[in-house]
């Protein structure tokens, strides 16, 4: 009979190799790529804001309105046809992250329960969900846009 092996030995010995690693040459040069990478992502984050920002209320609502229709039920059936959930992606996964990241935070009472955040940028509202999976509703006034 196999003995099962002991668990704190293992992940002690995990637990060294891993700080070794990231003491080495090696595991340095991998943490300055994912630090560069985001500092990247990060910018041009900063700069779509900025664009965001310079556009009317109207002129924004045309390019979300553009990325609603590019994920309507043709690209929901095509997701589900290869077997995988409705996802954001391109504009619309980059409006998504600006809303995020400098959308005003704020949950109503009857959303807190439900909601994981609640945030509004330039008049609309993104808010995510939690719970066996994670959605995201875009709303304009009471208005449900999208759900992705």
């Amino acid at each position: 009979m196999i003995e099962p092996a002991n668990n704190k030995e293992v992940l002690k010995d995990k637990a060294q190799w891993l700080s070794d690693f990231a003491d080495s040459e090696e595991g340095k040069a991998i943490e300055g790529k994912f630090f560069e990478k985001i500092k990247k992502e990060r910018a041009t984050l900063s700069k779509k804001k900025q664009y965001y920002d310079s556009l009317s209320s109207e002129e924004f609502r045309g390019i979300l309105d553009r990325q609603i229709d590019l994920h309507g039920p043709k690209w929901i059936d095509k997701c589900y046809k290869r077997g995988v959930e409705p996802y954001s992606k391109g504009e619309l996964q980059t409006i998504i992250a600006v809303m995020e990241e400098y959308g005003r935070n704020r949950i109503p009472k009857k959303w807190d329960m439900f909601a994981s955040y609640y945030k509004t940028y330039k008049g609309f509202r993104l808010v995510r969900f939690d719970g066996q999976g994670t959605f995201f509703r875009i709303y304009r006034f009471k208005q449900l846009l999208i759900q992705i």
